[in-house]
């Protein structure tokens, strides 16, 4: 979460002015969490976004805000301690959707109580998992400064949306992070069944056992020695 959803999202969604801030929260040990899923989206995470950003042309800043319960951000992992979140929300300019983008705000002050306009709880009971920090999240017309949008592929100029990047923002764009958690994941789990092969191999290869033709390792007994092979 901290490393590939949180920093991962500016890392590849940001523009410079957001990947300076990085280090000053990595320094503090601050903590950001990852704002995608709402409650009513289920396994259409992404596809459904109604949290708004409404851009305010007269005070230069976007309004953040949860339409409805339908619309709270649900199962936000580490946003129950988080200071930082990076969420998806609708931009709109003029009443003009263009869409979810990527926005990141503070979530609690440097005391660590919750800014105005936040309200978070715990999701509540899970099937599994319930010793897991998983969040719900509202916003209440809170207003962001124009340098809350992440603003590698898409910004707001004279008020007007702009793309800024090779390929217009979408859900794939912001997606991303999803897809290399999930290769990570993968990767991690793989290593740990490779570390766990060569060090049994490495053991059986030493440990000494009688066999029907006497005394050998483990590693020649023709059951591990098959497996082994494979």
């Amino acid at each position: 979460v901290q490393f590939n959803l949180f920093a991962g999202s500016i890392l590849g969604l940001g523009g410079a002015e957001h990947l300076a801030m990085l280090p000053q929260i990595q320094s503090k040990g601050e903590l950001g969490c990852f704002l995608l899923t709402e409650t009513q989206a289920g396994v259409l995470s992404g596809l459904i976004v109604e949290t708004t950003a409404d851009w305010d042309a007269a005070s230069h800043e976007f309004i953040l805000h949860t339409p409805s319960d339908k619309a709270s951000k649900n199962w936000i992992s580490q946003g129950y301690t988080a200071e930082w979140g990076v969420v998806i929300a609708d931009l709109r300019i003029a009443g003009q959707s263009h869409g979810p983008h990527p926005f990141l705000m503070r979530l609690r002050d440097a005391g660590g109580a919750l800014l105005p306009g936040i309200r978070i709880k715990d999701m509540g009971p899970k099937t599994v998992a319930n010793d897991l920090d998983n969040a719900r999240v509202w916003f209440d017309h809170v207003r962001l400064p124009p340098t809350a949008l992440l603003n590698k592929y898409a910004d707001v100029v004279d008020n007007e949306y702009v793309q800024t990047g090779p390929e217009r923002m979408r859900i794939e764009v912001i997606g991303q992070r999803l897809l290399t958690g999930r290769l990570a994941i993968a990767q991690a789990a793989l290593l740990h069944a490779l570390t766990l092969h060569r060090r049994t191999e490495t053991h059986a290869q030493h440990k000494v056992c009688n066999g029907l033709a006497g005394e050998t390792t483990l590693a020649e007994m023709p059951q591990l020695r098959a497996v082994l092979r494979e």
